[in-house]
């Protein structure tokens, strides 16, 4: 297992820990940690693509110069990274709510 997927497995799995802690670990919340999920994978990509192109890349426009544009991942990346803390938020999973294991102790992050 890659690094990426296993941070994957950890954070996911440290949601679902959360959750079953506060007794919240209902199929509603359950289905938001997979949004969550989701959400982390689309992030991984648009970080991929402004380690790969960078912040801004050059393109050719209809006349045939090129012109610098601002990486559209940018803005991407900025509007999945606020709906993941809202679904942190919804879950009421906060960093001063939260119950650690010997598992998140072991994260790096």
């Amino acid at each position: 297992m890659d690094e990426k997927a296993a941070l994957r497995k950890a954070i996911r799995s440290s949601l679902l820990e959360q959750l079953q802690s506060k007794g919240c670990d209902i199929a509603a919340f359950e289905n938001l940690v997979e949004d969550y999920m989701e959400l982390f994978d689309e992030k991984e990509i648009l970080a991929k693509d402004i380690r790969d192109r960078g912040i801004t890349y050059l393109e050719q426009n209809v006349k045939g110069y090129e012109i610098q544009k601002e990486n559209p991942s940018l803005k991407a990346k900025i509007m999945v990274h606020k709906q993941m803390l809202a679904i942190l938020d919804k879950l009421g999973l906060k960093a001063d709510t939260i119950i650690t294991t010997e598992a998140d102790d072991d994260l790096e992050l």
